[in-house]
């Protein structure tokens, strides 16, 4: 058995490393700290945010891993301040490639370059989840080879997905890596009307020149493109140009390139040549990542069950997720509030699905009752059992995150019990949840199930 704290949690790490995404490892598990503290290992995490994650995520998994590793004792998480992990990662290290494995940047430093990037879309700042698994992980591959792997690199996906934000951290992450390197960010718009405004000024060579002497092209929203000839003419070299250079090509589109049709034949089947990956719309637990790690940036209090109630809603684009977060923020920030799952609705009432809820009553009745083997009549009985009493609670605690019933009308669907009986058995949830986190990934279990996951 390791003799100190960061021994015991070094080898922990290792086995975490094989059983967890990198990216979350990276996320969820890199920034913890340990220590010793008496008889127990106590790993402390940044904030509050993160130990309520790890609690129900991850804490199960990190105590089997301690005990593999030859820990026995007690294990303890704490909020401390962000520290630096008491050991390297037991991962493959970000470094830029040797000379010999990539495009050679210019000898003497460039004069400063306009990239047009947002400095604040970077990779740390980028949630991942297998909805965006694939294009992440080539995005990251090509950021330290670029114009050797995957080139052009083509990400694909509905509006609002997150596809600017990636390749904008990828164009950022290539500067970081290579500050050599001429790198450009531009929208297919803004190509065409500076092209346009070149033909009228008799400054096409200028234009050539700018474009064909770029390192890395980044082109955005390659789908607004328009049909003119010479327009796509002039982008076709600039492309073979590149290309032919062994310089990055990195596009975005919301549709895969043989949709594309309003380019010609020979521009979307050099689209193809390196790798077409897609962003698909993001799943629950991504959902729920990206509302958290938004808390986390602006340091705010939202309650978990706020942010569920929200992931488990706004499912359409990540763009619409975070506008419905800004709204919150927005409203507790002015009326100085901590928001409930009531004042959600209330504020997003005009974004809410109105077809029907994600689930009714009677589905959460089900699922409860099947979980702790009672029966559904148990469950809106006048029975205190504690068998019953407390599949109750629970029902009527999901009831309330997972559909836009009322208390009263929760109550009824519970045997007619009043609006008092169902906020006293949240309260008595949540409090369960604060203080046994296996009681809480029992919860967080139910809601997968009765979510369809």
């Amino acid at each position: 058995m390791a003799d100190t704290p960061e021994q015991i949690w070094d080898q922990a790490r290792k086995l975490l490393l094989d059983r967890i995404d990198p990216d979350q490892f990276e996320r969820w598990i890199a920034p913890i700290q340990p220590a010793m503290t008496g008889d127990a290992l106590e790993l402390a995490v940044p904030n509050p945010f993160y130990l309520r994650w790890i609690k129900e995520r991850y804490l199960r998994q990190i105590e089997r891993c301690l005990e593999e590793s030859g820990w026995a004792g007690v294990v303890g998480l704490v909020v401390g301040s962000k520290p630096t992990p008491a050991a390297p990662p037991p991962k493959r290290q970000d470094k830029p490639p040797k000379a010999s494995e990539r495009m050679e940047p210019r000898a003497a430093p460039v004069q400063e370059w306009d990239s047009g990037l947002n400095p604040h879309l970077t990779f740390d700042r980028y949630v991942t989840g297998p909805s965006n698994l694939l294009a992440t992980s080539a995005a990251r591959a090509v950021a330290q080879q670029p114009g050797t792997l995957y080139n052009p690199l083509f990400i694909c996906g509905p509006v609002g997905m997150g596809k600017t934000h990636l390749i904008s951290a990828l164009g950022n992450q290539i500067k970081a890596n290579f500050p050599t390197f001429r790198v450009l960010y531009v929208g297919a718009e803004t190509f065409f009307n500076e092209l346009v405004q070149a033909i009228r000024n008799n400054t096409t060579f200028e234009f050539k020149q700018k474009y064909r002497q770029m390192d890395v092209l980044l082109l955005d929203d390659v789908h607004l493109f328009p049909g003119r000839e010479g327009m796509q003419q002039e982008f076709f070299h600039t492309f073979n140009a590149l290309y032919e250079g062994k310089k990055q090509i990195i596009i975005s589109s919301d549709r895969y390139p043989q949709e594309l049709d309003r380019l010609e034949d020979r521009i979307r089947s050099r689209f193809a040549w390196g790798l077409v990956a897609d962003v698909k719309p993001a799943e629950y637990e991504t959902r729920l990542a990206i509302l958290t790690r938004k808390v986390d940036e602006d340091q705010v209090v939202i309650p978990l069950e706020v942010l569920k109630f929200i992931a488990l809603n706004i499912k359409s684009s990540v763009r619409e997720l975070e506008g419905a977060y800004t709204r919150v923020h927005a409203h507790m920030k002015i009326l100085s509030i901590t928001p409930t799952i009531e004042d959600a609705k209330t504020w997003l009432e005009d974004i809410l699905p109105r077809d029907s809820d994600p689930v009714s009553v009677r589905q959460i009745q089900k699922v409860v009752a099947d979980y702790y083997q009672v029966r559904m009549n148990d469950l809106v009985s006048a029975s205190r059992k504690k068998r019953i009493t407390q599949p109750r609670q629970v029902a009527m605690f999901l009831a309330k995150e997972l559909t836009r019933e009322s208390y009263p009308d929760i109550g009824q669907e519970f045997g007619g019990r009043n609006h008092a009986t169902v906020i006293h058995s949240i309260r008595v949830v949540q409090g369960r949840i604060k203080e046994d986190s296996a009681f809480g990934a029992e919860i967080e279990q139910l809601r997968q199930m009765i979510i369809g996951r």
